[in-house]
């Protein structure tokens, strides 16, 4: 571990050969060309992922799975996410020419192009082995974790490269970029999700099959651009650069706990923050189609086919997923204004305010007259802001916190937290939802968290001035580590 982390990281302020040996010294800027392909792979991962949540539970039902155990199968996700703090960290100490973090990158998209095919054909392996729907559930689920395996092992090591490549003054401007492109790939994948793609491509058993594929052949061909225009450094390169002394031991579990312990200050302040703004807007990811249909709609998901209250619960389904386009389409324009909102009215403001927003939002379906379509849209909508602002600046200060020879770790240990708060608020909605009977609480539960973040996002997170020559300076609280 570097020595900086006993007394927080190396300030901007700092002379150039204290950042330098702090792992800060500043990068050339990136060209536009050379960002785009640095930060190209997130156009697969968030075409895989929204793929997963559009079609992943349509899958297991129509393979007989009930959902209250597909609930359980999603666990794949947050579960295979603890992978990336081990791979950030074995990604730090990587020692190949071809770079820390590109091999990492390599190994998890062929892990999630097998997924991708595997999760597309369970009746079709399960035809092959004799079995019936409960072989063919219990290959999906198999299949399930090989795909969340890939993509987290990808995201971790991937999103590390942005902070390692790009220097502190575009940090924020490359994070914004990372986030519009997910947000751009997951409104395609919603769409592929709304074509017939038999009707047209008679090849294809069915639209989930067709969508999978076609997101194996994106997920492809847009992380091939950082595996081969990334330029990382090599590790061998960054010691002599001052960057790092040789580690005499492999990076292990105890290097990982021993770095949440010793983290800066201002690392965990934006660990608080992040954790917050997962944990409100996990509840509305996970569970607003369905509340869309039954609380909104009126419907009931286990009516018999054909019934009145299935129609109305498939009706407001499909009328969530046109919500969740809308999110993604704000998600999509505000990343790109970010930069501009922060640099006019400051981090703090901007970041603390669309927590205020959404939880309002999300705590007013608790009016009854709130729980109809328009008002539900507007709330899908609205949230958006938050997706986008959870997208950009907790990984932006990120990279102009850490040093860079860690940032695999503290990457790592980010999307960790990513998961825990999406565990932690989807288990509180989830009691909440059984207990009232009703999915609006699970919304709300959002917004409670929401509010909290709000909050802390203020009192914790502390911008500098918005001027050009503050960019490459820190922007939160600094001190003594924790």
């Amino acid at each position: 571990m570097g020595a900086d982390t006993a007394g927080g990281p190396v300030d901007g302020n700092g002379d150039e050969d204290a950042g330098r040996q702090g792992g800060f010294e500043e990068l050339e800027r990136v060209s536009w060309p050379r960002l785009l392909c640095i930060c190209s792979w997130n156009v697969g991962l968030g075409f895989a992922f929204a793929a997963e949540f559009v079609l992943g539970t349509p899958l297991f039902v129509s393979l007989g799975m009930s959902r209250f155990w597909t609930s359980f199968a999603w666990l794949a996700g947050p579960i295979s996410g603890f992978l990336q703090p081990v791979a950030g960290t074995y990604s730090d100490r990587c020692e190949l020419s071809w770079g820390r973090r590109r091999p990492f990158v390599l190994a998890g998209l062929l892990i999630a192009l097998a997924g991708f095919v595997l999760f597309a054909n369970p009746d079709r392996m399960a035809s092959w082995v004799g079995g019936g729907n409960t072989t063919a559930i219990v290959l999906a689920i198999c299949s399930l974790w090989v795909l969340n395996i890939g993509l987290n092992l990808m995201q971790g090591t991937a999103w590390t490269i942005v902070i390692d490549r790009v220097p502190r003054s575009q940090q924020m401007s490359a994070q914004s970029l990372v986030s519009f492109l997910g947000a751009f790939a997951s409104v395609g994948a919603n769409l592929c999700g709304m074509i017939n793609f038999v009707a047209f491509a008679p090849f294809f058993e069915d639209n989930n099959h067709a969508v999978f594929y076609i997101g194996a052949v994106v997920l492809l061909a847009t992380t091939l651009p950082t595996l081969l225009f990334a330029d990382e450094r090599t590790l061998e390169e960054i010691r002599l650069s001052g960057g790092e002394e040789k580690s005499e031991d492999n990076p292990t579990f105890t290097e990982i706990i021993r770095g949440l312990f010793r983290m800066p200050r201002a690392v965990f302040y934006i660990l608080i923050g992040f954790f917050l703004t997962n944990a409100a807007f996990s509840p509305y990811l996970f569970y607003f189609t369905d509340w869309m249909g039954t609380d909104v709609y009126g419907g009931d998901p286990t009516a018999d086919s054909g019934t009145t209250s299935a129609d109305l619960y498939d009706q407001g389904v499909r009328m969530g997923s046109l919500g969740m386009g809308l999110n993604n389409i704000v998600t999509m324009v505000y990343s790109l204004l970010i930069p501009y909102v922060q640099n006019y009215v400051g981090i703090k403001p901007s970041y603390s305010f669309v927590h205020a927003l959404v939880a309002v939002c999300f705590l007013l379906p608790l009016i009854p007259a709130m729980q109809h379509v328009v008002p539900a849209e507007i709330i899908a909508a609205a949230s958006g802001f938050l997706n986008a602002a959870m997208n950009v600046t907790p990984y932006a200060l990120l990279g102009e916190t850490v040093n860079k020879t860690e940032s695999g770790l503290y990457m790592g240990v980010m999307n960790t937290v990513q998961v825990m708060g999406q565990l932690v608020a989807n288990f509180i909605a989830s009691t909440f939802m059984y207990l009232l009977s009703t999915t609006t609480a699970g919304i709300a539960v959002g917004g409670v968290f929401a509010a909290i973040g709000a909050v802390a996002v203020w009192i914790l997170i502390l911008p500098e001035k918005s001027s050009e020559a503050e960019k490459a300076t820190l922007v939160v609280n600094q001190g003594p580590a924790v």
